[in-house]
């Protein structure tokens, strides 16, 4: 980060981010069978690690069968 408050960054894949959800609730939606909620507080983290780059990608060789 700069003098300047300025932060330069470049992602590069996935990023993902859980939600959770907290409250009370005391009915079921006419709509569909799902609880509505009172919301009182939301949290936000970060989440699964990004996806893995494909097996070709490997420098090393792989063991196993060439068919």
């Amino acid at each position: 980060m700069g003098t300047d408050g300025i932060v330069n960054a470049v992602v590069v894949g996935d990023v993902m981010l859980d939600s959770w959800l907290h409250g009370s609730a005391k009915r079921l939606a006419q709509e569909a069978p799902v609880p509505v909620m009172s919301l009182e507080l939301t949290e936000d983290a970060p989440a699964a690690p990004p996806t893995p780059p494909p097996t070709w990608w490997r420098s090393a060789p792989v063991s196993g069968s060439s068919a």
